[in-house]
Formats: structure tokens, C-alpha cells, sequence
């Protein structure tokens, strides 16, 4: 059976001490401090505590005998971390082609053709990236890039803290694969542990097990990771299989935030182009399509438009989007990030004819130029290529 190696580049992005950081964040003083969340055991703590000894799940009362009088111990707010979280959410929304998130302090993102449009390599990319959050959302992260989510996410936990690792060959890993057990490997629990126990010890036994030995002992799950830690993209099937609520696409103008309309309006039609090539790849029709700004005070606008039916016209959505933007843009606001936004779903239906063409003869046009359109800047920039008549 052959399996389509993945083309794909992720970077899986983990917040350093995450529930810590946002207190350090919110009470600057603390910085470089012992400082530890606590409700009856630890649940976070900075590097500087963990250096002395203080792990997660450390009893208050041992956590408080090894660091004597250099500790400061706080009571989680859930209600802060969940503001700092939504602030970095928004901020990998807003810099890549995709993200995934996986918990409140760690995401994964699309950073595949990122390279080729900051002109630097993905080490670089790492860095800098890992750079300009800890500037804007003021959180240490680390990140690991690979061409899967298990294979970004397999070192998390062996490269902390703020590190970037990347590794696009498997050269650049064998022996430490070698060594790995397959523990290590991401929701592999202690019965899967088990059932593997006489066929593989390390990552790397795992990886060369029979694919169809694999699932014929365990099953899908199994057999998702193997084809992960052998480059096949599909762990998109475990975590986030479901009902699809919404597409959207954004693009942040970094260090090119701006006042100018049509630089603006260019902007987000290329979001809106990467979105509608998605609504039609997947036969959807919509009731809402949302805009959004974010300002250079990080100020968020959002403005919608409801549709009296479900539609998936290129004309009626771009029109309707010209229209909010028109009637909403602000000459003095200086803009850092646009995003269109597709909502309220149902799969498309066939419509009634006209006397003089058919609407679904319409509708299948539609869908052949926005595949084709997706297709020449997935192979090359996802946004290169428009409709001369969209920017006017």
C-alpha cells in the first residue's frame, strides 16, 4: 500500500510555564523569581523554581521545604490565563496558514511556503517567530517544526525551554529515535504500551513495525501514528474530526501596519480567496460572512452580514464584503491584521432553473476557477493569484 509523504511543514508552538508566565506577565516584578501556581500541589511554576527542584505535581508543603524563604505561591485564575491564551491564539491565527490548537498553551500551525515569503530559512523562521511573540504576547514559547503534527510534537517535552528544534529528514534523528521509548510517542497510553510491549521498545521499533500487523493488533489510531512518524499527514483525523463551524482566513501586516485603503482591501481579498476556495472544495453554502480588523493598539472590530438565503456566489459575497468594508473602514486607524470570516453552514443544494441559465451550471464554474485558482497557489503562494475584477 503506498502512502503520499507529506508536503506539508507545522510547527508545533508550547507557551514555557504557562499558567507562571501569566502571572509574571500580569506583575512584572515577579520576573526571574521562584514563583509557583499552586492548589494543594503545584500546577505551574517558572524555570527558576524548576531549577531547584519544583516539578508539576509537587505537594505544596515539599515544594515550600526546597525552597525556603524564595518561593512566592499563587492561586490560579483561570479567567487571566484564558485572556492571555486567547491573545496568543489570535496572534498564530493571525501569522500562518492554519492552526489547530491543542490546548489552552499549545497550538500547532500551517507554516508551510512561510520560508519562501520571509526569504529565511525555518530555523530562522523559528527563532524569529519565537522572537516576535515573546515582543507582542509577552510569553516565552518553544517550538519544534517537522512535516507532521506527531513528528512537530514528539521532542516537545525533551527540548523545553525555549528552544526551536527542526528536523524535515530523519538523518537528522535516527539516534535519538533510537533511544526514544514509546512512551514518548503522543497518545500512546500504558494499555497501547502493553499490547507493543514484545514488538517495540523505542520510536524507532515502533516506526518499523508491519503497517498491517499494527492495525490488525490495534487498530486506527495506531496505525495514524505510525503513518505520522513515517510522514504521512493525517493525524487531522483524530484531534480535530467534526462538524465544521466556520472557515476563516487572516493575514497580519507585521511590520507594514498602514492606513491605505486599497493596500488594505488587497489584503483581504487575498484572505477572502483562501476561503472561498475552501467553501466550495468542501460543496458549502453560507447565511453569514463576518469581517474583521484588529488595529495597531491590538483593538479588535468585527462587522457581519446576513444573507436572507444560503449562497455560495463569488459576486454576492465579494459585493457584500465591499460593502461592510466600505461602510466600516476608518481613514485615521492604523491597521495591523484583516480576516474574513464564512459562518452558518449547510451543504449546497441544487437550485431552481432560469429561463435562460442554470444556476447550478453557475455554481459548478464557480467551483472549477476556485479550485483551479486553489490549486496554482497552493503548488506555489496561496496569494498569488486573484480576479483582476475582485481588487476593483
Amino acid at each position: 500500500m503506498k502512502f503520499s509523504v507529506s508536503n506539508k511543514v507545522y510547527a508545533h508552538i508550547d507557551c514555557n510555564s504557562f499558567f507562571a508566565s501569566c502571572e509574571v506577565l500580569r506583575e512584572p516584578s515577579l520576573a526571574g523569581k521562584c514563583v509557583c501556581v499552586w492548589n494543594e500541589i503545584i500546577i505551574a511554576a517558572t524555570y527558576e523554581a524548576k531549577k531547584l527542584g519544583i516539578k508539576t505535581w509537587t505537594p505544596i508543603w515539599e515544594a515550600k521545604a526546597i525552597l525556603g524563604e524564595r518561593w512566592t505561591f499563587l492561586s490560579p485564575d483561570h479567567i487571566w490565563y484564558s485572556e492571555v491564551s486567547k491573545m496568543f491564539m489570535d496572534f498564530l491565527r493571525e501569522n500562518s496558514m492554519e492552526i489547530q490548537i491543542f490546548s489552552i498553551d499549545e497550538a500547532f500551525i500551517d507554516i508551510t511556503w512561510l520560508d519562501k515569503l520571509y526569504k529565511k530559512s525555518y530555523s530562522e523562521f523559528a527563532h524569529d517567530f519565537k522572537e516576535r511573540i515573546k515582543n507582542e504576547i509577552w510569553i516565552s514559547v518553544s517550538i519544534w517544526v517537522s512535516n507532521t503534527r506527531i513528528r512537530a510534537k514528539i521532542f516537545s517535552e525533551i527540548n523545553k525551554p525555549f528552544w526551536e528544534f527542526i528536523w524535515l529528514t530523519d538523518i537528522e534523528v535516527e539516534d535519538i529515535f533510537m533511544k526514544l521509548s514509546i512512551s514518548d510517542i503522543p497518545f500512546i497510553w500504558r494499555k497501547l504500551q502493553e499490547k507493543l510491549k514484545y514488538l517495540a521498545k523505542t520510536v524507532d521499533d515502533y516506526r518499523k513495525l508491519p503497517f498491517w500487523q499494527l492495525k490488525e493488533l490495534i487498530g486506527k489510531n495506531a496505525t495514524d501514528l505510525w503513518l505520522e512518524l513515517n510522514w504521512v499527514d493525517t493525524l487531522k483525523r483524530i484531534w480535530w474530526e467534526g462538524e465544521m463551524k466556520s472557515i476563516s482566513r487572516t493575514r497580519s501586516f507585521n511590520r507594514e501596519m498602514t492606513t491605505d485603503k486599497d493596500k488594505i482591501w488587497f489584503k483581504l481579498i487575498s484572505n477572502f480567496e483562501m476561503a472561498y476556495s475552501e467553501l466550495m472544495k468542501n460543496n458549502f453554502e453560507i447565511r453569514s460572512i463576518w469581517l474583521y480588523f484588529r488595529d495597531k493598539q491590538m483593538r479588535k472590530y468585527l462587522y457581519e452580514w446576513k444573507f436572507e438565503e444560503y449562497t455560495n456566489s463569488k459576486k454576492m459575497l465579494l459585493d457584500s464584503l465591499k460593502k461592510i468594508f466600505d461602510h466600516h473602514f476608518t481613514e485615521w486607524i492604523i491597521y495591523r491584521s484583516t480576516w474574513v470570516v464564512f459562518s452558518n453552514f449547510q451543504k449546497t443544494t441544487p437550485k431552481q432553473l432560469s429561463l435562460f441559465q442554470s444556476n447550478n451550471e453557475i455554481y459548478d464554474k464557480n467551483k472549477k476557477i476556485a479550485e483551479s485558482i486553489a490549486d496554482i497557489n497552493n503548488r506555489f503562494w496561496k496569494s498569488m493569484i486573484t480576479i483582476w475584477s475582485n481588487l476593483k
